[in-house]
């Protein structure tokens, strides 16, 4: 088998042999290992394999995409075959300059593990009983309902017909634990749990496991509510779920290029809480997505997104940056060797406060303190609905009861501009960096 390297440069010379002005290639290889955890067992340990390949081909400013999920050469030149037509029967992008040519790259540290990359089925399963046990360790009303923890290892090489030859391995490690607590025959609703690291000394699955056991266990005897408007004290993972699809929205250049974002046009002036600092670093040390360069094989790198409330930069890729006669910010991600380049955060990274949630809970007179978000963000207006789960009733300072069938609702650019309150410590949930955030003038909404 040729390299994942040959096997790049070649499908990019197959494809402008058959006609294509510019080609691109993006190969993928990777192996995961996983083990499984349901309901107090300890199930298979599975190993898996990918492979794939994702072709670009532009013909007069046309964009063709294809994919397969094989590397042999007749895989190969059947997906450039393929991406070929496409470009031909696609519309005209009459923006479309051309895709990036080589650039120097940053160093980046802490971004393959060795111990990751030789861990062992032995090794993964043991750090799943250490979740496991912390479990019962934290309380005893809890048990596992599901989880699974993840050693991934995988190469990624990308090449295009302007030179750029590029490629890295990277390891990263993740696990997410599910819990519920019993008392007194009542059984609470579903916590979850996760971390991830790209070093396995990084990695604590004590942690994931205590917290979903504590989680679940503050939701137990929850009681309804009456609806109110009053302070919401977000914990990390609502602060993901509702507050960065929106921010993404608003800062990606595609978005702004074409006046969807509410931010279009507001570089340099005030568009949030001065309390609030936003960076996005590609080249963060241990970064979950940090790499040399992003998903077109042009540098990562810092890029200030706000600073004290005001809106600093954009984020682009090749084609966004073209169109504006600029540099691209390196923020091209893919889901994988199946999907086109599109612009996606990196490592985006939240200031840190002051104030632990507990000293942070002591100044809410009437609120919710949110474990868990479920339910409707719109990017593009900010407007968010939907279910709060293992979260607290907060009343005069002090943290009363569960509550249960409680939404919250309100206008994520409305609520960043009013009285915004970052706690610590900050967490790192996959590529995001963030603190607890507390938030006023939230809709809380009893379903009754």
């Amino acid at each position: 088998m040729p390299s994942t390297f040959e096997i790049a440069e070649k499908a990019v010379r197959i494809t402008c042999n058959m006609g294509a002005n510019e080609a691109e290639a993006y190969v993928e290889r990777s192996k995961v290992l996983e083990v499984f955890l349901e309901r107090n067992d300890f199930k298979t340990v599975r190993v898996k394999w990918h492979a794939g390949i994702g072709i670009r081909a532009i013909y007069n400013k046309k964009v063709g995409f294809s994919y397969a999920s094989s590397l042999t050469s007749s895989s190969v030149e059947e997906v450039c075959r393929e991406a070929f037509k496409n470009a031909k029967l696609s519309p005209e992008l009459k923006d479309w300059v051309s895709l990036p040519s080589p650039m120097p790259l940053p160093k980046v540290e802490g971004t393959f593990c060795n111990e990751i990359a030789n861990i062992s089925e032995s090794q993964l399963v043991d750090l799943a009983k250490r979740g496991y046990e912390a479990i019962f360790e934290a309380d005893k009303r809890a048990r596992c309902d599901d989880g699974k923890i993840s050693a991934v290892v995988e190469e990624t090489v990308i090449a295009n017909s302007n030179g750029i030859l590029v490629g890295e391995e990277g390891t990263a490690i993740s696990g997410y634990i599910v819990c519920v607590a019993s008392e007194a025959g009542k059984t609470s609703s579903f916590a979850t749990s996760s971390g991830n690291a790209r070093m396995l000394s990084q990695f604590k699955p004590e942690d994931i496991g205590r917290e979903a056991a504590l989680l679940a266990v503050r939701s137990l005897n929850p009681r309804k509510i009456e609806s109110f408007k009053g302070k919401v004290l977000l914990e990390w993972m609502p602060v993901t779920s509702i507050m960065l699809p929106v921010i993404g929205f608003s800062v990606n250049a595609d978005m702004v290029q074409r006046k969807s974002s509410l931010w279009a046009g507001k570089i340099g002036e005030r568009v949030c809480s001065s309390n609030i600092s936003i960076v996005d670093d590609g080249t963060l040390p241990g970064g979950m997505a940090t790499s040399r360069f992003d998903d077109e094989g042009v540098a990562r790198r810092v890029t200030p997104i706000i600073s004290n409330g005001v809106l600093k930069s954009y984020l682009y890729d090749s084609y966004t940056a073209f169109k504006e006669s600029r540099e691209s910010t390196g923020n091209a991600g893919r889901a994988s060797y199946a999907s086109m380049p599109s612009i996606s955060f990196s490592n985006v990274i939240f200031n840190e406060g002051v104030k632990s949630i507990d000293e942070l809970i002591s100044e809410v007179d009437r609120g919710l303190l949110v474990g868990r978000f479920s339910g409707n963000v719109e990017p593009a207006s900010g407007i968010f609905s939907g279910t709060v789960k293992q979260s607290v009733y907060i009343e005069n300072g002090e943290v009363k009861f569960a509550v249960e069938e409680t939404m919250i609702s309100g206008n994520i650019f409305q609520l960043l501009s009013g009285n915004v309150v970052l706690g610590k410590p900050r967490r790192m949930l996959g590529g995001a960096h963030v603190p607890p955030i507390l938030l006023e003038d939230v809709n809380i909404i009893s379903k009754t």
